[in-house]
């Protein structure tokens, strides 16, 4: 019988296989409840399987997060915090919107296709009322984004957190019949705007479906106010899940005025807009009235949309409004109130947008506890998302709104308040899902400012304060416009790592490509906020087009090519065609695509610059056996000078030609540190030099040589 390929039968999967896959579907469809323990007996008898197969499984799904395993007392389906599902929410927004813009760039029509696909099975499930079907179907839309991002570190991260993100999405939303209409309309709106190039779009509702999935799992979310965009953003950087855009907070920043309906709708939609692109968190964000009827609000709906808010408040005053906690507001009738939020909600639903809308209610104030109770039960039943009475000072007022207002709602404390004494615990067991700190930023703010200002009066010097904000904090918190942004390809070590460090001293943000994750995580860890990595293999062009993807959330200004191997040593007549290729593909090709996806990423600036790396031995042809190497380098030299002249005079480009320098790649070159020390005396100098003498001239060709373009700089110590 011949034998080959085609002969061969398919191994079957193990016992162990088919019970961790049965079990796996199971905990992801709901069979099992959250902590649930798993009766290994109970296994047994329904699979008709013994105890070994059993564990097996078990064992092979804690490692996917699904099972938790403690020895002595079972096996337990996972059962996360609040902290671990704020964390997951995080994880999968971050990941999944990266995916998706990369996808959009180097897969579009497979990315169509897919998610096409996946909203027709979606369709199916919701027409036939299976539950099971349309959560997988849930999960597969989202898979599509990873499975066509072209980057497969991404896609591992996704599957390291895919299984328990699968099972929250069918045990921490709303009921199948009630969610299904309207989920199947949002997946539908997220890829379209995905596809049809709306990002910010597709973000927001990223973002609100994050929302969405907080508040589903019961954990109250924190959203202190933020007068501005700077609050904004320290306000996430500082960890809460979300941002609140008070009308109090934009009133005061913008006009240094009450809050008395002053701002105009153009106004707050242009301050929601600064705020959501800062703070990179979901926002929830202050309507007033909706500024009229409901063609107004169709209109404050759709500006929301756009600037990426993630929800949103309409209140029940008339026109002039007044702050929630000043006295003397006047009140809509409650049918009005009614009509006008199911007017909000009419519109979030044909924006396409999956906004949350809240009913705010100013009743306490002026009609009392019971009044304010029965209008926002009322507009519970307009359709809207949650419910807030607006007004509270006292710890019987939360009580009261929390004891005999059904549903998910809001609670807003104010600093000086009695009800400002009470913490998220007690709040979250009162029933409440989100408490707003309206003004507890900009008091500290006003307090901080008040202080320094009182000092510098009395002392005439600037307040010497330790624990406060510096300058340095300051940048690295905004950001500072027109500050360069620089992508160094293999920049996680040796030469690149000394020019990142260089370039971050000048207040430079980064980009780090390397193919050494764990050079990567060093590197960031050493330079912090500043940086940005991504691990990719310049020899694989799909992955740098994912790469390039990213490259939108912080385009950079400024590139640097400083990825290239030597290659193993061959002798003329032992040429092999597939070294050659691996070299060539990723020191001339891998800079070539580079320098491409950088062009075609980049933000301009007045002084951007391209710094190529080669080498001495594209002069000189290289160390012996490593003629590949000299010629790429030299193939560098002849680049630079063809890019100078293209891109001139946007961008300057210029090469460094270094010579040896005390890196890893010469470790493959010289034996040992000695043979190294014995090139040196062929040296003028008399030594090899250091990354950082390198990186030096680096940093002058990038930030200090305006009229410098075309030109190699050899970094030898004097060698030819």
């Amino acid at each position: 019988m011949p034998a080959g390929p085609a002969m061969r039968i398919a191994q079957p999967p193990s016992l162990a296989t088919m019970v961790a896959e049965r079990l796996r579907d199971a905990i992801i469809d709901g069979e099992f409840t959250l902590g649930e323990n798993i009766s290994e007996e109970r296994l047994c008898a329904a699979f008709g399987v013994s105890r070994s197969p059993v564990r097996d499984a078990l064992n092979a799904l804690q490692f996917t997060g699904l099972v938790e395993v403690r020895p002595k007392r079972g096996s337990f389906v996972f059962n996360p915090t609040e902290a671990d599902v704020a964390r997951l929410c995080d994880y999968r927004f971050m990941l999944e919107r990266e995916a998706a813009l990369m996808a959009v760039r180097v897969a579009r029509d497979d990315l169509a296709a897919g998610l096409e696909a996946a909203v027709a099975t979606m369709a199916r499930a919701h027409a036939d009322g299976d539950r099971r079907a349309y959560g997988h179907a849930d999960t597969a839309y989202h898979g599509v984004f990873f499975a066509c991002c072209g980057n497969s570190l991404v896609r591992d991260a996704y599957r390291l957190a895919e299984a328990q993100l699968a099972t929250l999405r069918t045990l921490l939303t709303a009921p199948f019949d009630e969610r299904r209409e309207s989920g199947l309309t949002q997946h539908r709106d997220m890829a379209e705007a995905l596809l049809s190039g709306d990002e910010a779009g597709f973000a927001a509702m990223l973002k609100a479906r994050t929302l969405r999935a907080l508040l589903a799992h019961g954990r109250i979310i924190a959203a202190p106010g933020a007068p501005d965009a700077l609050s904004a953003r320290l306000i996430a950087r500082t960890g809460f899940d979300a941002v609140y855009m008070t009308g109090l907070g934009a009133t005061a920043s913008r006009l240094g005025a009450p809050d008395l309906g002053l701002l105009s709708q153009t106004e707050m939609a242009d301050q929601a807009r600064a705020m959501a692109a800062a703070a990179g968190v979901p926002v929830i964000a202050d309507a007033d009235t909706g500024y009229g009827g409901p063609l107004n609000l169709r209109r404050v709906v759709d500006d929301y949309a756009r600037a990426g808010i993630a929800a949103f408040h309409v209140e029940d005053q008339q026109m002039p409004k007044r702050c929630g906690q000043l006295s003397g507001a006047r009140l809509v009738p409650p049918a009005e109130a009614e009509a006008r939020l199911r007017a909000a909600v009419a519109a979030r639903d044909a924006s396409g947008r999956d906004m949350l809308v809240i009913g705010r209610t100013d009743a306490l104030g002026t009609e009392g506890i019971e009044a304010a109770l029965e209008r926002a039960r009322r507009y519970a039943g307009a359709g809207v998302d949650l419910t807030f009475v607006d007004g509270i000072r006292t710890i019987a007022q939360v009580e009261a709104v929390g004891r005999d207002l059904p549903g998910p709602k809001v609670v807003s404390l104010v600093d000086g308040t009695e009800a400002a004494g009470l913490d998220l615990a007690r709040l979250q067991d009162m029933g409440f899902s989100v408490c707003l700190f309206a003004i507890t930023t900009l008091l500290a703010s006003l307090t901080a400012q008040a202080a320094a200002l009182q000092q510098l009066r009395s002392t005439g010097r600037i307040p010497a304060d330790a624990e406060g904000f510096d300058y340095a904090r300051f940048s690295e918190l905004v950001d500072l416009a027109g500050a360069p942004v620089v992508l160094i390809t293999g920049g996680a070590a040796g030469i690149g790592l000394a020019i990142a460090r260089r370039a971050a001293a000048r207040g430079a943000r980064l980009w780090l490509w390397d193919r050494n994750p764990d050079a990567l995580r060093a590197a960031q860890s050493e330079l912090g906020s500043r940086a940005r990595t991504f691990a990719v293999d310049l020899a694989d062009a799909d992955a740098i087009a994912g790469a390039e993807a990213a490259l939108a959330d912080l385009p950079p200004t400024h590139l640097v090519n400083n990825a290239g191997i030597l290659g193993r040593a061959m002798t003329l007549d032992a040429m092999e065609a597939a070294e050659i290729q691996r070299v060539l593909s990723i020191n001339v090709t891998g800079t070539l695509l580079s320098s491409a996806a950088f062009l075609r990423a980049r933000a301009p600036h007045p002084q951007a610059a391209i710094v190529n790396m080669s080498s001495i031995a594209g002069t000189n042809g290289g160390a012996p056996g490593h003629a590949v190497y000299g010629a790429t380098k030299a193939a560098l030299l002849a680049l630079t000078c063809a890019m100078a002249r293209d891109l001139a005079p946007e961008i300057r480009v210029n090469a460094l030609a270094p010579g040896i320098i005390d890196t890893d790649i010469q470790k493959t070159v010289f034996a040992d540190r000695d043979a190294l020390r014995a090139a040196a005396s062929g040296i003028p100098l008399g030594r090899v030099g250091s990354p950082d003498e390198v990186a030096e001239a680096a940093e002058w060709l990038l930030f200090a040589a305006p009229y410098v373009t075309g030109e190699t700089i050899r970094v030898g110590g004097g060698r030819k």
